[in-house]
């Protein structure tokens, strides 16, 4: 089956790797559309797995940074972080 690209379709196929081979009209065979969907689902998971772990990370460092800066443990110093979070914006 043959039929004209959507807009996702279009920005998925922008952003792979490999030119795909059109006919005249600019339609695209609907496995080539299948396998390229795929390899951009892909890369969206990787993507997302990445801002995970480094999300992660910062949350880490977030900790350690207010227990240091507050010499206090951790959930004493979450609670003063929250308290003066609340406290600068006006407890919203």
């Amino acid at each position: 089956m043959i039929r004209p690209l959507t807009k996702d379709e279009r920005r998925a196929w922008q952003l792979g790797t490999e030119d795909i081979a059109t006919n005249a009209k600019g339609f695209v065979s609907a496995e080539v559309l299948a396998m390229n969907r795929q390899r951009y689902e892909k890369t969206l998971q990787a993507k997302d797995a990445q801002i995970e772990r480094l999300t992660k990370g910062l949350r880490e460092i977030t900790k350690m940074t207010v227990c240091d800066a507050l010499g206090e443990p951790f959930h004493r110093a979450q609670r003063i972080a929250w308290a003066t979070i609340k406290e600068a914006t006006n407890g919203s």
